[in-house]
């Protein structure tokens, strides 16, 4: 065990490991007085009904929540959620011929209420069904369900934003947990981070949860108070503001700050707020008063410092990365199996911080070990660097096209530039949501492509792209090439790889 003394923004708080945080601090609500199942927390129909402000209009057994009939099977309630493009409740009928214990159905009056009935009940047997009143599509509800749970959960929440890094920042706390505390550790799945996704991540908490970590991403003001709200994080991770969303955040990068800013700007007394001290507008945010600020950098005031970090392994496609942990906890020294050292050091710095505010018990030692043995969990678009084997040539492949905005596209291609990576060819395909902003930020892509000789071609898809290509006229030269699909594209670069390329 190692006592740990943290130097916090405007404050010094020694503590011994595990600490407490806020404990009993959120008020218990009655009905989520419920027990957990294999698949996550489990209701009775009073509950349900209680925690949607619905009805039960007939009994259903105990079950945990599913949004999606074809996983409905004896020992779940399906919820059905209506969207802009689909209506769950339609599929109420399925769920209910699959044996689940019963339907939860949100109608905006009483002639949509008799028709979800109908519907409902074409099918026959016994199952439950809870009406609510209302003309949120089933959100509300499932909303309503995931607070219980949280009101109920007495472990630790994370709740983890920002432009980039927050998926990896997520992986890396939540595996550093699952090595150094004995509880379960619950953490978000792909890219469940929205208004959907969180609070079902909510409702699959399992009995033995100690720690939850989660992902919480926005593409407008008010979704990540509505988020925090529900989660209402113990620790508050902003990882970075960057060039994504601009279109729903006003076309600018301070619209994108105050965005993310409300996860900090919301926190409570005993909340510690994880923030990225690099990056201005993540340093310039403030909690309320009593919620505290651990910070994590390069620069010499980090509570966590980054001391160095450096491209590592044969293809230079790992990181390494040096922490001073503060506070006379000692220092980190590992090998990161991810590609872009720059961006690796900060998602491992803010983990590492995530241990650090938690009051978690580690020896660095062991700290490093865990940092060494991560093996990224990202699924494909969101930064995986792998290996493939083509026409006799080994050629690495780094995979930035999830979501991808001008912040993440410019880290992938300072990656791939790297003297020790030895540089490669890209294939960019267009970047959306950035508003008014879209032209000057495609055009500022290529041209850094266009001026680094470590990318030795470039290969464009998509219509803003073509637009950017022919502003450039002849300064492009013939290293960038457009193309109407993206299949061409790939084969173009990959004519042009030689054993070993990126």
């Amino acid at each position: 065990g190692v006592r740990k003394t943290i130097m916090r923004r405007g404050s010094s708080v020694a503590t011994s490991a595990p600490r407490p945080l806020r404990s009993g601090s959120r008020t218990r609500a009655a009905s989520a007085d419920h027990g957990v199942g294999g698949g996550g927390v489990v209701f009775t129909s009073e509950q349900i009904a209680a925690a949607t402000r619905g009805q039960v209009l007939r009994r259903g057994g105990p079950g945990s929540i599913t949004t999606d009939s074809r996983t409905a099977r004896q020992g779940t309630w399906f919820l059905g959620l209506k969207g802009e493009r689909y209506d769950g409740r339609m599929f109420a009928s399925e769920a209910i011929a699959r044996g689940c214990a019963g339907v939860v159905l949100e109608a905006r009056d009483e002639e949509e209420a008799h028709k979800l009935r109908q519907s409902a009940e074409a099918t026959g047997g016994d199952a439950g069904l809870v009406l609510v009143q209302g003309n949120s599509g089933g959100l509300d509800s499932l909303h309503g369900l995931a607070r219980s749970v949280r009101d109920a959960f007495p472990g630790s929440v994370i709740g983890v934003t920002g432009s980039c890094g927050k998926t990896t920042t997520r992986s890396l706390a939540s595996h550093l947990l699952r090595g150094l505390v004995s509880g379960g550790v619950h953490e978000t799945e792909g890219n469940e981070n929205n208004l959907v996704g969180v609070p079902r991540t909510l409702l699959g908490i399992r009995a033995d949860t100690s720690h939850c970590v989660l992902e919480l991403g926005m593409d407008r003001p008010g979704e990540i108070d509505t988020l925090q709200d529900l989660c209402s994080p113990d620790v508050r991770v902003v990882t970075n503001v960057g060039l994504a969303h601009l279109q729903g955040c006003g076309g600018t990068i301070e619209g994108v700050a105050r965005a993310k800013a409300e996860l900090v700007t919301t926190a409570r007394p005993g909340d510690v707020c994880v923030l990225n001290a690099d990056d201005p507008r993540v340093a310039a945010m403030r909690p309320p008063t009593g919620a505290e600020t651990l910070l994590f950098g390069r620069g010499a005031g980090c509570d966590v410092r980054i001391l160095a970090s450096a491209p590592a392994g044969e293809d230079g496609l790992r990181s390494r990365v040096e922490l001073d942990l503060g506070g006379g906890l000692g220092r980190v020294d590992a090998q990161v199996c991810q590609p872009g050292h720059r961006n690796v050091a900060e998602n491992a710095a803010a983990a590492c911080a995530v241990l650090v505010a938690l009051g978690v018990d580690f020896d660095p030692a062991v700290l490093s070990t865990g940092l060494s043995t991560f093996t990224s969990s990202l699924q494909d678009g969101r930064g995986r660097a792998r290996e493939f084997w083509f026409e006799g040539k080994a050629v690495a492949v780094i995979d930035e096209t999830y979501n991808s905005n001008p912040t993440s596209t410019m880290a992938a291609l300072a990656t791939l530039s790297d003297p020790a990576v030895g540089g490669g060819h890209a294939v960019l395909g267009d970047m959306l949501e950035l508003g008014e902003a879209s032209a000057d930020q495609h055009a500022a892509v290529l041209r850094r492509c266009l001026q680094d000789r470590g990318i030795r071609s470039v290969h464009l898809v998509g219509s803003l792209f073509r637009e950017a290509l022919e502003a450039e006229g002849r300064a492009a030269g013939t290293k960038a090439r457009w193309h109407d699909d993206p299949r061409a594209a790939a084969a173009a670069a990959l004519a042009g790889c030689k054993d070993g390329d990126v």
